[in-house]
C-alpha cells in the first residue's frame, strides 16, 4: 500500500528572514514577491507594478481615431456653449429644414417661420389651443383602458408592455418648406407632429399592424412614385384623350374623424374571430 504525505512548506513565514529565522524590521514593504527594505516608501501602485517582475514594461495602446474624436466633440460642445451663451433675443434669423420635395436644404428666415407657424395653429378648424398640459391625464386613461384590456384576454402581456408607455414625452410641431408652391420667397409650410416617445407612438404602430393588409389591398392603393410608375406601364390603349392629376390640401386634417372610425370598424369587423374586438380600436368599447 502506497501514501502520500504533504511536505512541510520551507518556506519562511511572511515577517520571517529567509537566512537567520529573525524577524524583519517594522518598516519592510512586503506585497506578494516584493520586498522594500529601501528607506523610500513605495506605494500600492508603485508594489503591484513591481509584482509584475523586473522585465515588465507598460505598453502604450492609444488609439489616435478615438482620442481625436473625443477632443472634436469636446471642442465643438464648448463652442456651442459659447455661441448659444453670446446670442441675444432676435439673433435667431434663420430656420434650418429639408423641403417638403425634392429633399433640398433650405434656408427659411425665422420671422416668417413662426408667421407661418402661427398662421397654421391659429386655425381653430384644425387645432385647439389647450390650457395646461394634459400628458398624465392622457396617460392614466391609457393605463386604464390597457389595464382592462389585459384583464378581459383581449391583449397579453406583451402587447401590455409594448403599448404602455412609462415616460412618454410631448409630441414636437415643426414644418417642412413647400418651395414648389407660392410665394417663392414665403412659402406655405407642411405640418409635422414628431410622435417619436410619446404616448399614442405604441399604439400607432399596434393599429397600422392590424390595418395595413386591408389599405394594400384597396384598388386605389399606391406605395409611391415606383409604384406609380409600375402602374401606369399596365395601363395600354387609354380610353379618354388626356390624364389629369389633383392635390388635396391638408389631406389627413381633412379627414373626417367619424368617417374614419366608420372605415375602419368595416374592414376590421371582417377579422376572425375579433380579438382584440373592433371596438377597442374605434373605442366603442
Amino acid at each position: 500500500m502506497i501514501s502520500f504525505r504533504k511536505k512541510k512548506d520551507k518556506r519562511p513565514a511572511a515577517g520571517v528572514d529567509a537566512q537567520d529565522g529573525t524577524a524583519e524590521p517594522a518598516s519592510t514593504q512586503t506585497i506578494s514577491t516584493v520586498i522594500n527594505i529601501s528607506p523610500v516608501e513605495l506605494s500600492t501602485p508603485q508594489m503591484k507594478v513591481l509584482t509584475k517582475g523586473l522585465s515588465f514594461a507598460p505598453t502604450n495602446n492609444t488609439n489616435h481615431f478615438e482620442t481625436r474624436r473625443d477632443l472634436f466633440r469636446f471642442y465643438r460642445n464648448l463652442h456651442l456653449k459659447l455661441w448659444y451663451s453670446q446670442k441675444q433675443p432676435g439673433d435667431h434669423i434663420s430656420q434650418q429644414n429639408f423641403s417638403d420635395k425634392g429633399g433640398a436644404v433650405v434656408v427659411w428666415h425665422y420671422d416668417k417661420y413662426i408667421q407661418e407657424a402661427h398662421r397654421q395653429l391659429q386655425n381653430n378648424i384644425y387645432y385647439t389651443e389647450l390650457p395646461s398640459n394634459p400628458l398624465s391625464t392622457m396617460k392614466e386613461q391609457l393605463d386604464s383602458l390597457l389595464t382592462r384590456v389585459r384583464d378581459n384576454g383581449w391583449i397579453n402581456t406583451a402587447e401590455y408592455g409594448f403599448l404602455s408607455c412609462e415616460h412618454p414625452r410631448l409630441a414636437t410641431f415643426y414644418m417642412l418648406p413647400k418651395v414648389h408652391k407660392e410665394p417663392k420667397d414665403n412659402p406655405p409650410g407642411r405640418p409635422i407632429v414628431a410622435a417619436n416617445g410619446t404616448l399614442t407612438e405604441p399604439a400607432s404602430q399596434y393599429i397600422d399592424y392590424f390595418l395595413k393588409p386591408y389599405v394594400q389591398s384597396l384598388p386605389s392603393y399606391v406605395k409611391d412614385t415606383t409604384d406609380v410608375l409600375n402602374k401606369l406601364n399596365q395601363v395600354h390603349d387609354i380610353p379618354w384623350d388626356f390624364m389629369v392629376t389633383m392635390d388635396v390640401e391638408t389631406l389627413y386634417t381633412n379627414i373626417d374623424h367619424s368617417e374614419g372610425l366608420r372605415a375602419v370598424n368595416h374592414y376590421l369587423s371582417d377579422r376572425e374571430g375579433e380579438v382584440p374586438p373592433t371596438g377597442f380600436f374605434t373605442g366603442t368599447n
